[in-house]
């Protein structure tokens, strides 16, 4: 269980210090906003997507002693559940 607690406290920790790098960028593409709307929101996107990705990609690989013999599909199913404690069906 306490495996459980320190996947979502790490989490918690990674997107805490995405938020951070992500304001730094984010001031400096909002000066860009008038001039390219739609580009500067897609920038925003994918560098949230990206970021995301990374981080479930790190809490897979923390999951592979405990989740062992599951596929990456099921660990995510379990990384959600965890999220927003409830099962997936």
């Amino acid at each position: 269980m306490s495996r459980n607690t320190h996947s979502l406290g790490c989490l918690h920790r990674g997107s805490s210090e995405r938020s951070d790098v992500q304001g730094e960028k984010r001031d400096s593409l909002d000066k860009l906003a008038p001039s390219f709307p739609t580009a500067v929101e897609t920038f925003h996107l994918m560098g949230e997507l990206i970021g995301l990705y990374v981080e479930l990609k790190e809490n897979i690989k923390d999951l592979e002693d405990e989740q062992a013999g599951q596929t990456d599909l099921e660990k995510i199913q379990y990384l959600l559940a965890l999220m927003v404690k409830k099962s997936i069906p």
